[in-house]
């Protein structure tokens, strides 16, 4: 389930890298045998703490050329959204409606940045924040665009969220198959630019086989949510998980390893 990477330099000069990868998850099977839910390979676009910059600047650069990518090939709609508390208006910033909701994902994991933040108080304005996020990641207006500052903030707050790090990659975008012209596009985009911190992994989807049978039953797979948090406290935060039907009822034999 843990897909991040992490390198030191050993006595004879050689650089180690120990990779984790997404385990598969398992197939669920009727009495005779027949497949009923299984998994197709494609690719996801990561971000990779071990292999990024060491310069803010350059990593704020390597990001937005990550964005370009995906909206070049056509594939803008494949980006992992995540959570983030802030909405841009014309007058600026302000927080999500969703906040005010304190069993909100959004209310938990605001909270959450709060805790790793201190210097942000509780009561802070969005333009507080705002500011304390562009400071903490050098987003000046005299380099960046108001859009691709408001893009940036989205990433670097989900990756706070997730805990990105040697050994929690961050997702930009997934899904990518090598059969459809335009993600292919993306996955030939990306190997030919080289883009320090990017890289393609090979993942999984899940395939329900007779979409629409006995969907209750099933099941279905969703994000790790603020409700059930507690249920998954070995997961990365990022996880894909059964929320229903024998998806959830038998995660613990179907997750991957």
């Amino acid at each position: 389930q843990i897909r991040g990477t992490s390198g030191k330099y050993t006595s004879d000069g050689l650089t180690v890298r120990i990779e984790t990868v997404a385990g598969e998850r398992g197939r669920i099977y009727d009495r005779n045998g027949k497949l009923l839910v299984g998994n197709a390979t494609h690719y996801d676009l990561i971000f990779e703490y071990g292999s990024m910059s060491d310069r803010r600047a350059e990593v704020n650069d390597a990001l937005l050329e990550c964005l370009e990518a995906l909206a070049v090939t056509g594939n803008a709609d494949k980006r992992v959204k995540g959570y983030f508390p802030l909405v841009r208006t014309d007058a600026g910033y302000e927080f999500s409606p969703s906040l005010s909701d304190s069993e909100s994902n959004e209310a938990y994991y605001y909270s959450r940045f709060l805790s790793k933040n201190p210097k942000i108080g509780a009561d802070a304005s969005a333009e507080q924040v705002v500011e304390y996020i562009c400071d903490k990641y050098s987003l000046a207006e005299r380099f960046y665009s108001q859009s691709a500052i408001y893009e940036l903030m989205r990433i670097y707050y989900d990756m706070e969220r997730i805990n990105f790090g040697y050994y929690q990659a961050y997702t930009l975008a997934e899904g990518f198959e090598t059969t459809v012209p335009e993600e292919m596009a993306l996955i030939s985009y990306v190997s030919e630019h080289r883009t320090e911190g990017a890289t393609l992994i090979r993942s999984s989807e899940r395939v329900y086989y007779y979409d629409g049978y006995a969907e209750h039953i099933l099941g279905k797979l969703g994000k790790i949510s603020a409700e059930n948090i507690d249920e998954y406290k070995d997961y990365p935060l990022d996880a894909t998980v059964g929320i229903s039907g024998c998806e959830k009822a038998f995660e613990s034999y179907l997750r991957g390893s």
